[in-house]
């Protein structure tokens, strides 16, 4: 996994509410929890991309990438 991409993906720590488990690429599984309850999901990235997608675009970029499956939840 690039460092970038891990760099980026650490930010979810800062979450107060809920779990968020996210499977990626390379099959490493990550998992952020807030300090507080909240809702729990799961995501699966297919391609690294995602996140390039919601850098450049913010939300829509994601929603972008799941119209074109580089994403599931």
């Amino acid at each position: 996994m690039s460092n970038f991409y891990l760099s980026f993906l650490q930010k979810l720590t800062n979450a107060d509410y809920g779990h968020i488990t996210i499977n990626t690429p390379d099959n490493t599984k990550l998992c952020y929890a807030g300090k507080k309850a909240g809702v729990d999901c799961e995501i699966t990235l297919k391609t690294w991309s995602v996140i390039d997608a919601v850098i450049k675009r913010g939300d829509i970029g994601l929603g972008e990438a799941y119209m074109r499956g580089e994403w599931s939840s």
